[in-house]
């Protein structure tokens, strides 16, 4: 393939008006074809099928949140349906739109996730790949903690959805059979870390958590019988010195699962972990800035070459070349203008 396509999600409240699609050279990330996708309020995250036929969005519907599915003919994105999370929202959540989106292996479900009401939702996908009526929806619950639900994701096996809650300090497993949430475990974080998002090993034997509050990655062994959790690391995703603010934000494994790569949004930067494959360790490598403000995504071509970073402040997607050998990453010039970006996603 001598080009992938890279969607943007973005913040609508500035300069965009939706998701945005742009090329990018498979072998020198040179960048071309910008365009307006698709025009949606708020599209902050989006996630493909396993197919990549469709590509999902979050979004908004007059005063609802709400998720939107959408066919891709050749780059183009052509609009399906949307359904609404809540139909009756309390007040002071109307507008409180989900802030992630993923679907399950066999493209049977989309996984909602709202950091505002603290609740997971399930959409059953229609054979069309449109949406259907959500099935399921679960809202945490907490005493001392206010639950803020910030990603749902399937395990490798596609048998559990891992909700990793940022408010509650927890990651707590549901299986999905039907469509319905049934809650099977459950994972106590460090108080106060604020686990953000989350990831699995390439082989599947570990996952990764990373940490908004605390800006760690907690490395943990999976096991698949129960879904259940242990906790081997703690390790920061800062250089020693920093003293400055930082909130933690993305975390993605490079396609030959060598080395784990997260943002820093106050640092700005991109950290780089080697992965010690047989025992799931990080050791922190490398921390290079993302020459922008406020990295809150970043992803990697599916050849590894390239890492794409979309800094919400600064109004611009910038790219990297990535050292497949050191996993050090280097800029290379070929930014992107595009509205508070917030998510990328490369076909």
């Amino acid at each position: 393939m001598n080009k992938f396509t890279a969607y943007i999600g973005t913040y609508t409240s500035g300069e965009s008006d939706g998701i945005y699609s742009f090329k990018v050279d498979a072998s020198s990330g040179k960048t071309s074809d910008l365009k307006l996708a698709a025009k949606l309020e708020n599209p902050t995250y989006l996630a493909f099928d396993n197919n990549n036929t469709h590509l999902y969005s979050v979004a908004k519907s007059d005063k609802l949140g709400a998720a939107a599915a959408f066919s891709m003919n050749n780059g183009n994105l052509i609009f399906l349906n949307s359904e609404c999370a809540d139909k009756n929202p309390p007040a002071e959540l109307e507008g409180k739109q989900p802030c992630h989106v993923y679907l399950d292996k066999e493209n049977k479900y989309l996984f909602s996730s709202n950091y505002h009401a603290g609740r997971i939702e399930v959409f059953p996908i229609n054979s069309d790949g449109s949406l259907g009526k959500v099935s399921s929806s679960i809202v945490h619950a907490g005493q001392e903690k206010k639950p803020h639900v910030h990603c749902g994701i399937v395990t490798p096996d596609n048998n559990y959805l891992c909700v990793v809650d940022l408010g509650l300090d927890k990651v707590i497993a549901y299986t999905f059979k039907n469509g319905i949430l049934s809650k099977v475990n459950e994972l106590n974080l460090k108080s106060g870390c604020g686990p953000r998002h989350m990831t699995f090993s390439k082989d599947g034997r570990f996952a990764y958590i990373y940490t908004e509050l605390s800006s760690e990655v907690v490395v943990l062994t999976y096991s698949p019988s129960d879904c259940s959790f242990n906790i081997l690391q703690y390790i920061s995703s800062l250089p020693k010195d920093y003293t400055g603010h930082n909130q933690g934000a993305a975390i993605h494994i490079s396609p030959d699962g060598n080395f784990l790569y997260t943002s820093n949004r106050g640092h700005d930067s991109i950290s780089c972990f080697k992965i010690n494959t047989s025992t799931g360790m990080l050791e922190l490598s490398y921390v290079t800035s993302v020459e922008g403000i406020s990295p809150r995504d970043f992803n990697i071509t599916p050849n590894g070459n390239f890492i794409l970073a979309a800094n919400q402040d600064s109004n611009n997607v910038t790219v990297f070349k990535v050292n497949k050998t050191s996993g050090e990453i280097m800029y290379i010039n070929e930014d992107i203008k595009i509205g508070s970006p917030v998510c990328v996603k490369i076909l």
